[in-house]
Formats: structure tokens, sequence, C-alpha cells
């Protein structure tokens, strides 16, 4: 569904922009209900997975804001701060750690977490220092009170070898991820996995100081790492959504358009890149000022409410 009036009435930009968040908004109300069902029958940790740029960090902060306004308090824990040293992890063909495999997680330790904040209210959270590679010595208290729930967001956060752990009466999960293909004029097709690549195209330059050239390098582990440790486990989920917004696509083409082009002729990604763009030229391009600040689509473009503090 792309715009079918006038594509430089700005008016009207405005208007579909407001509409596609409302869709994702009262969709999204819904899974805010359900969580609060759940929280009825003892919900104690709520893990949100899903592939790359996905959208799972935005999903997690949002519920967050959410539930407080039920009563319920929501403590995000990245799976992330679980990861062993990266000297012992696992190498991949370069040498360099595998930090997609369930093995760089230290899942024991995960474990005995989750298990002590539910059995006991209270448990020591371990800090991984991205800079160094290493878990930091000190670990982090943490407690979760009676109106208070855990949210575990990772990638393994619907794998068995975790979830299978725990009473399923407190613990519920969510899958996140883009979750339609889009189809435009002329046959052209953008598939789900085509926008989660734009979207991290996006993000990682801007804030993770990531080429287009090392995005497209890193793609074809991703997949692989996805196909392997999170789709075969899609079907687990209590809840799934779809972040996939209407409008994000001509709110991305701008951005997305200027970093595919720097991608040199003498690249092994230049093809792929001009396909992008070649079918990008397809999608009416919206201002991405007109995108609000809550929106799920700011995790990519930027200038998301949920980032100020943290």
């Amino acid at each position: 569904m792309f715009l079918q009036w006038d594509l430089n009435n700005k008016n009207l930009h405005q208007n579909y922009v407001e509409l596609c968040e409302k869709v994702f908004e009262t969709y999204f109300d819904e899974v805010v209900q359900n969580i609060v069902a759940f929280h009825k029958q003892h919900l104690k940790v709520l893990t949100i997975a899903g592939p790359t740029s996905s959208g799972k960090t935005t999903i997690a902060l949002k519920l967050s804001r959410e539930l407080s306004k039920s009563g319920i308090t929501a403590n995000i824990v990245s799976m992330d701060n679980f990861f062993k040293n990266k000297v012992d992890m696992e190498k991949k063909e370069d040498g360099k750690p595998n930090f997609e495999i369930l093995e760089a997680i230290d899942v024991e330790m995960l474990i005995k977490c989750i298990n002590e904040a539910i059995q006991y209210e209270k448990t020591k959270l371990p800090v991984f220092n991205f800079l160094t590679g290493t878990r930091e010595d000190e670990l982090k208290d943490f407690t979760l009170g009676e109106n208070e729930i855990m949210i575990i967001e990772g990638i393994h956060g619907l794998n068995p070898k975790i979830m299978d752990n725990f009473a399923k009466e407190y613990l519920r999960s969510i899958y996140v991820t883009v979750g339609e293909k889009i189809f435009l004029p002329n046959d052209i097709v953008f598939s789900r996995r085509s926008i989660r690549f734009l979207r991290r195209l996006i993000r990682d330059y801007k804030y993770r100081g990531a080429s287009p050239e090392l995005t497209f390098m890193l793609w074809e582990t991703v997949c692989e790492s996805e196909g392997l440790y999170i789709f075969p486990y899609e079907s687990n989920a209590d809840i799934k959504i779809n972040s996939y917004h209407r409008h994000e696509l001509s709110v991305m083409r701008k951005q997305a358009e200027e970093l595919l082009s720097n991608i040199e002729k003498d690249s092994s990604y230049y093809e792929r890149a001009q396909g992008l763009i070649r079918r990008l030229v397809y999608v009416p391009y919206i201002d991405e000022s007109l995108v609000p600040k809550s929106s799920l689509v700011r995790e990519f473009i930027g200038d998301s409410i949920y980032y100020e503090d943290i």
C-alpha cells in the first residue's frame, strides 16, 4: 500500500504517516493488553526475540512505557550482557568472535539469574563491556517486585535451550520481525529481509560507524545465523509483532539511496547496491521530519524519544 495521490502534497503525506502510525499503535495496544492479562496469571519474565533490525529494542522500551500505565514496572535486561568474554567465544572463519550463536551466551548464568529473580525476587546480573570485549568484574543488583516484570531482549529469546528451563506460568515470549513483503509497480518487490537490511544500513552508519560496505559484508553471516538460531523457533512465541510501518520505505528512501551510492564500482557489492537503488526509485519519497519521535521507525532513522535516557 503506497500513496495514490499527488506525491508532492506534504499535507497528504502527513495524513498518510499519521494513519500508518495509528494503525500500528492500535495493533500495539492489543499486545500490551495481552501482556497485562498474562501478568494477572503470574507473569514474571517476558522475552523479546527476532532477527536483526526487527525493532526488538524499541518494542521493549515502548512496552515498558505502556505497561507502566497499567501499574506494571518493566525492567529491561539485554541478553547481550550475558556474552562470554571474547577470548572464550567460538571464532568465525576470519578469526573474529561469533556473537550470533547461542554458544556466545553464558546460558547457564542466564538461566540461574532468571530463576533467582522468579523465586527470590532478586539476583545479580552481569554487565558486558563491548569496548574491552569482557564482562565487568562487578555484578549489578536486580530486584523483581510484585508488580514488576523482567523483559529480556535478545535474538535467542525463543530458543528452547533457554525457555524450557522455566515454568510456563512465569514466562511468555514475543517474536518481532518485518512481517510482510512490499509489492510495487512493474513487479518490483521488497522482501522482508531487504527491508530489514535497509533499516540496518542506515542505523549502523549513523550510530555504529559502520560503512555501507561493512554492512553488506556482515549481512551474509547475519542471514546465515538467523536461519540457524532464530527462524526455527519463531513458532514458539506467544505473541508475534509485525514491526513494519507502511510509510517506512518512503521515509528511509533518501538516506538509503545516499548510502548505497557510496558503494564503489569495483566492490563485490556494487550490483546489489545498484539493484536496491533501482527498486527505491519506485518508492514515493516522504520527508522523515513527518515521522513522530515516538515511532518505531525512529530506531533506524534517528531521533527517537525512547533513546533519550539510555
